[in-house]
């Protein structure tokens, strides 16, 4: 019965050990897993609508449609007439 107990206390304590290894290697996982992209989240006025639409997406997207939006307004501004005088 000694040896029993004496075995069985081995085995806790290698069994203690082993998840202590694999319970960092999840961690890792975990934080790499989670490193997900920041978003930012908007409510938008949609015309001819009272109720705002709320459009989530990454800083990265943001950044690129306010390039396209700002590069657009300045195509359609060079190509305008000037105004009559």
């Amino acid at each position: 019965m000694f040896v029993a107990l004496i075995l069985s206390a081995g085995l806790v304590v290698a069994a203690d050990a082993t998840p202590a290894a694999s319970t960092t290697q999840t961690t890792t996982a975990a934080a790499a897993a989670t490193a997900k992209p920041q978003k930012i989240c908007k409510s938008i006025k949609t015309l001819g609508s009272r109720l705002p639409v709320k459009k989530c997406q990454t800083v990265e997207e943001a950044a690129d449609e306010e390039a396209q939006a700002q590069q657009a307004v300045r195509d359609m501004q060079r190509s305008a007439p000037p105004p009559n005088q």
